[in-house]
């Protein structure tokens, strides 16, 4: 029984890896995001997130879980306040999450993955005293084999010397929600700060990795390229070495790490 109309919706992120066809590289790895076929749509086919109403004597973050597990098939999910939005009545409170592909048993069939483009078109600035206003175009691109969805996403940002104001609005959509690009969107700039300032990208690693693996997602997700020397140091404290090795093409065998579980302990 849904209560007052409230939705929930979560856009959820994964790393999926491209296998190629030169075994001497690590195969590319690809940040997807998981959509589902909207319902209501006659003339064309768009997509929009996983959402669910918030039922009776439910709160809005459970409501959140719960559309994890019984859509997904999550036991387990870390979620972030994305936005809310909406009027009186009929608010959407907009999550997101990162997962690990192999923790998703098997998607619905109306349930699909989308690698995620995004790239900044333009940037306009101005600085007033401490104050900074800045005006970006940006460009979304969700690809899933021939279906490709686009939007043109505008943010206005402005900020003093401790705080960020940020807004988007979402142009020239095609096969994608207005709403759903720019969850999508504010989302992808939450999930890069929280790479850069944060240890959440381990959630995708499994027990044992290297460390070229593990510089391969922070790559993905932040769309740059890193210096391996300040990577690594920067990474070390939560990094323990094992006697393993893990065979990376025809190079020479990579040493396999583990978390160091006690700093994660430290960071938290």
């Amino acid at each position: 029984m849904a209560d007052n109309g409230m939705k929930v919706n979560v856009v959820a992120f994964t790393i999926r890896e491209i296998e190629g066809q030169n075994y001497r590289r690590l195969p590319e790895k690809k940040l997807v995001v998981l959509l589902r076929t909207a319902p209501d749509t006659e003339k064309e086919t768009l997509y929009d997130l996983p959402e669910a109403f918030v039922q009776t004597g439910e709160r809005v973050p459970q409501t959140a879980s719960r559309l994890l597990k019984e859509r997904l098939g999550m036991e387990e999910a870390w979620l972030a306040l994305n936005d809310v939005s909406g009027t009186e009545g009929s608010y959407v409170s907009s999550y997101w999450t990162l997962f690990a592909a192999d923790a998703v048993r098997e998607f619905p069939e109306d349930r699909h993955l989308f690698d995620v483009i995004y790239h900044m078109e333009e940037r306009e600035s101005r600085v007033r005293g401490t104050r900074c206003e800045s005006l970006e175009t940006w460009r979304l691109e969700l690809v899933s084999g021939e279906q490709r969805l686009s939007a043109v996403i505008r943010v206005s940002r402005e900020s003093d010397l401790y705080n960020e104001t940020l807004t988007c609005s979402a142009e020239k959509c095609s096969g994608i929600r207005e709403d759903c690009a720019i969850q999508i969107a504010r989302s992808v700039f939450q999930l890069r700060h929280s790479v850069r300032d944060t240890l959440i990208a381990f959630k995708l690693m499994p027990e044992t990795f290297t460390l070229t693996e593990l510089q391969k997602v922070y790559e993905t997700i932040l769309d740059t390229p890193l210096l391996t020397a300040n990577f690594r140091r920067k990474i070390s404290p939560y990094v323990i070495g094992t006697d393993e090795y893990a065979p990376i093409g025809g190079h020479h065998p990579s040493l396999l790490y583990r978390r160091n579980i006690p700093a994660f302990i430290r960071e938290d």
